[in-house]
């Protein structure tokens, strides 16, 4: 289907702002906005804006940034905009759905014949959550090139210049179809070759009797505070304890279904033999009134796929959680986790491999207790871990 649609992400996708990141990080949009002067405008992005509307393909810009500072920044180069949504516009900022199907609103058109650029993860996971036809990884501007992957584009533009080709691709896509599969086959065996971790500036690995574990992210992983760090975003919804009758008790299903079937893409790909599927439990026990039920809604999706979910590993005392932003990793020790884990074993079936499955990883010390746990039991058992998303600290 020909698309319909583009919708961009502004800074570092449009335009270079990156001598203003420390005012932008800061919030200062006084400093930004008295020197635009200092943000310009990437090559041959006029150009790409022309074909769009060449093409009739309406335009939208979907931004963190303010609205006064987006439209002044596209008044600078010349371009207009068919819709904005800028920070504060939107029910949640990205990587929720909610800008972009915010935009999709203004500018008239359907999901499914739209493409979003952007150069940050955030701006892929908004546009695949609003189920956007295709996203291209605007490589040439990210400043987490690897985050960016992880998030899974269509494709993947490292210049302006490969944008244009691939818009000009779905303009006609009947005429560059052989084409437009052998670049979306390089961006996923791009996305693949980053799964798995293996350099020194991620989460440490855990060091037990068998040296390294491997983990997998089903996502991305962030930097920054805790508190407001994309990673907490993302799985923000999936932590809601309430009424079943509130609104938000639907967006947690949601995040639990769509973490379930990434989880299940992940089992067919690893194709590993006798390979189950458990979660490392919440600091809360069963008994407790903060007790949040989200893994068996996740574990009760996959099996209804027919994957096989066994829960070895219980809290037995509830405790109080600790992240990576409360300034210490010292309640994270894996021996110190350990005290409030209780066992209850596989049953019958010693599975040959598990996948231990957090939402999210921050020190990794409750994977590595969960770790030991289960091979002080079953010694020879292998354990690979799971994570929706990481948060690695500033």
């Amino acid at each position: 289907m020909p698309i319909q649609s583009v919708i961009f992400d502004l800074d570092q996708t449009l335009v270079d702002s990156s001598a203003l990141e420390a005012f932008r990080r800061a919030q200062l949009w006084d400093a930004v906005l008295s020197q635009l002067g200092q943000v310009t405008l990437y090559e041959g992005i006029a150009e790409l804006w022309q074909q769009c509307r060449a093409a009739n393909l309406r335009i939208a810009v979907v931004t963190a940034s303010p609205r006064p500072i987006c439209e002044a920044i596209l008044a600078q180069f010349g371009l207009v905009a068919d819709a904005i949504v800028a920070a504060g516009e939107s029910r949640f900022p990205k990587p929720s759905r909610d800008p972009v199907l915010a935009a999709l609103r203004e500018i008239g058109r359907g999901a499914y014949s739209t493409v979003v650029i952007g150069d940050r993860c955030v701006d892929i996971v908004s546009g695949h959550k609003a189920n956007a036809r295709y996203t291209i990884g605007a490589n040439w501007g990210t400043q987490d090139a690897r985050a960016l992957l992880l998030s899974n584009p269509t494709y993947v533009a490292n210049t302006v210049e490969e944008a244009r080709h691939l818009i000009a691709g779905l303009i006609v896509p009947d005429q560059h179809a052989q084409w437009l599969l052998q670049k979306q086959r390089e961006a996923n065996n791009n996305f693949q070759t980053q799964l798995w971790i293996d350099d020194s500036n991620d989460v440490p690995r855990g060091y037990l009797g068998c040296g390294n574990f491997p983990y997998y992210y089903c996502r991305n992983r962030f930097r920054g505070i805790w508190s407001v760090s994309y990673a907490n975003m993302l799985v923000k919804n999936m932590k809601f304890v309430g009424l079943q009758t509130d609104l938000r008790h639907k967006f947690k299903l949601e995040s639990c279904d769509q973490m379930a079937t990434e989880l299940g893409h992940l089992h067919r790909r690893l194709n590993l033999p006798n390979l189950t599927i458990s979660f490392i439990p919440g600091s809360k026990g069963r008994d407790h009134p903060e007790f949040d039920p989200r893994f068996d809604f996740v574990g009760g999706y996959l099996r209804q796929a027919g994957f096989p979910v066994v829960q070895p590993i219980i809290t037995a005392t509830s405790h109080d959680a600790v992240h990576s932003d409360e300034g210490t990793y010292e309640n994270r020790a894996p021996d110190v986790i350990r005290a409030h884990l209780g066992w209850q074993g596989f049953g019958d079936n010693i599975p040959a491999n598990v996948l231990l499955v957090d939402d999210v990883i921050t020190s990794g010390g409750h994977f590595r207790a969960c770790v030991e746990v289960i091979r002080e039991h079953h010694p020879d058992v292998n354990v690979i871990g799971a994570f929706w998303t990481a948060h690695l600290g500033e």
